[in-house]
This record gives structure tokens, C-alpha cells and sequence, in this order.
């Protein structure tokens, strides 16, 4: 997992009810004061009178854990909390690694979950200046905007979809409908002319088949002129043409004239 799943995946496990969870928040403000820490994850438990401040670092690699503990950079989360946590995959960090105080809950990849591999101590009362819980309302406010921002795009866009489909579906209807119908007349006009055809050769038409007028011409031409042989052909071509999407009132109109000047 990259940090900033790990940080996602631990405020996850974190959130619950009786808590407010932030992350990577910077405690303070840029402009009031320098150096103020930003954890990868802060708690606060909802209390008046203990709100329990946890902080959290994850580190996924064991060589950054130890170059922070002998910088002692830790350090700078302390003031802000009452107790920190380091937070790392499954077996990086062993317990004798972490600094006196320092707490460690770890990642399980196989099943995806986090458990406390190490307690921290918990510290006195964490004293905020006024800036500090200012930056913790701050935060949960434009989370919250953020939040609903999200939510009416959501509402905006399922009601843009179900008013486009309201709207759409009666005119798909008809559309399809419109299809179902053309092809309907298309395939009576083409087997009126198919019966035309066969009544021009005096031969019974077949039942469901459109499309032997080779076999009818075949079995007809034995006692026909060349010029009778001639229109047929013609017939042949024009229903050829027919099937092929061409307008069936004109072949149909040719078809008739040939058969009463056969």
C-alpha cells in the first residue's frame, strides 16, 4: 500500500461515532505560528472532559521510522497530543524499535485490517491554544461543504438522469416502434410482389419462402417467348432490389405494370 492508502485506510478504522477523526491536518495556523506539526492522523474523542487526542504517524518504510526516531522528529506531534502512535505494515517496525511513550498499531495485508501491536503511554492534558481547535472547526466545516457539495451533485445528477429518461423513453418507444412498423409494411409489400411474381408465372407460391423466384423461373420459361422470359428477369431484379431497401411502392407499381404487359 503507498502512505496515502495507508493514512486513508487507518482513518477509516478509526471513525466511529464517539470520535472526529482528521487527516493530515495541520495543527494551527500557516500565518500565526511555524513548525506546527501535521500528524497523518488525529483523534479526538468526543468528551468535554477527556478527549482522549491521539495522533498517528505511518511510516512505510522502515528506513524513514528510523531516521525520524534518531532525529527524534516525533517529537514534534507530543505538545499536541495525549498519546502518538506510529503506524506501519505488519512486522516493519518491532516494539523494541519505538521510543519510550511511542505507541504502534499495525497493518495486516492478508486481512486488511489494523490491530495494536503496542499501547501507547497516554500523556497529561493536552492545554490547545484557541488557533488549534479553531483549525480542528475549520477543517470538519469544510469537510462538511465538501461533503454536501458531493451529495447535490449526486442528487443533481440522479434527477438529471431520471428527468432525461422520463423525457427520452416515450420517444425511444415511438422510435422503435416506428422501426416495427416500417418493416412490417416492408415485408407485406416485398411478399405482394413475391405472390405478383409467382401469379406472372403460373406457379403456386410456397407458404413461408420469399426468395425462390429463381427455382419459379426456371420451371416457367419452357413455353415462354424470349420478351416474357425477358420481364421476368425484370421482376426477378426488381424484388432483388426491393429486399435491399429500396422504395417498395415504385417496385410494387413496376411489378403490377409487368404483369399486365406479360
Amino acid at each position: 500500500m503507498t502512505h496515502a492508502e495507508m493514512v486513508a485506510s487507518l482513518a477509516e478504522d478509526q471513525s466511529a461515532s464517539n470520535k472526529l477523526v482528521f487527516m493530515e491536518h495541520r495543527m494551527g495556523s500557516w500565518w500565526m505560528e511555524n513548525g506546527t506539526p501535521t500528524p497523518d492522523v488525529l483523534v479526538v474523542y468526543k468528551s468535554f472532559t477527556n478527549p482522549n487526542i491521539t495522533a498517528y504517524d505511518v511510516k512505510t518504510s522502515r528506513a524513514d521510522f528510523l531516521a525520524d526516531v534518531r532525529e527524534r522528529k516525533f517529537e514534534r506531534y507530543l505538545p499536541f497530543c495525549n498519546r502518538f502512535l506510529f503506524a506501519a505494515p505488519t512486522g516493519m517496525i518491532a516494539r523494541a524499535d519505538l521510543p519510550p511513550g511511542c505507541g504502534l498499531v499495525v497493518y495486516n495485508e492478508d486481512k486488511r485490517s489494523w490491530s495494536t501491536s503496542k499501547a501507547a503511554t497516554p500523556r497529561p492534558r493536552v492545554e490547545y491554544a484557541d488557533w488549534h481547535w479553531l483549525s480542528l472547526l475549520f477543517a470538519k466545516q469544510g469537510e462538511a461543504a465538501r461533503v454536501r457539495d458531493v451529495e447535490e451533485r449526486r442528487r443533481h445528477l440522479e434527477n438529471a438522469v431520471d428527468s432525461r429518461w422520463k423525457r427520452d423513453l416515450p420517444k425511444k418507444i415511438a422510435a422503435a416502434l416506428e422501426v416495427a412498423d416500417d418493416a412490417r409494411h416492408e415485408r407485406e409489400a416485398l411478399r405482394e410482389a413475391y405472390l405478383l411474381t409467382c401469379k406472372a408465372l403460373g406457379q403456386k407460391p410456397l407458404e413461408n419462402s420469399m426468395w425462390d423466384l429463381p427455382d419459379l423461373v426456371r420451371r416457367a420459361t419452357g413455353g415462354l417467348t424470349p420478351r416474357n422470359i425477358a420481364v421476368l428477369e425484370e421482376l426477378s431484379e426488381l424484388l432483388r432490389r426491393l429486399a435491399h431497401g429500396h422504395d417498395y411502392e415504385m417496385v410494387l407499381r413496376r411489378v403490377a405494370l409487368k404483369e399486365g404487359g406479360g
